[in-house]
């Protein structure tokens, strides 16, 4: 190979391999449907099912979204989901948590 077709060569490969690094990473989260899609996800192999007795706890904050979420389920579900305030810092096992976090270790989208 010249030494003229040597930068376009290694450029390529470059390209490919990243372009093969992403696809993989895809693939991984694929596997999860979740909308907005995470910047980060790790699969513990834990399940979440949605059922009549899950509840929504919210903050003060998040009153009218937890109200929203909860009637947007509703019609494809048939669930009426209760809506309940967050108290002390517990996630309560099988419910949905909407809270405000100032812990800074968030990033920008927090």
């Amino acid at each position: 190979m010249g030494r003229g077709m040597l930068f376009p060569a290694l450029i390529a490969s470059g390209l490919l391999f990243s372009a093969m690094a992403l696809t993989a990473a895809e693939q991984k989260s694929a596997s999860v449907s979740i909308i907005p899609r995470p910047q980060e996800l790790t699969e513990t192999g834990a399940e979440f099912s949605l059922g009549q007795s899950c509840t929504i706890f919210t903050d003060s904050r998040f009153q009218a979204e937890a109200a929203y979420l909860c009637a947007r389920l509703a019609g494809p579900t048939g669930f009426s989901l209760a809506v309940k305030p967050l108290e002390g810092k517990a996630n309560p096992k099988g419910s949905i948590v909407l809270a405000w976090s100032a812990d800074s270790t968030l990033g920008a989208e927090g």
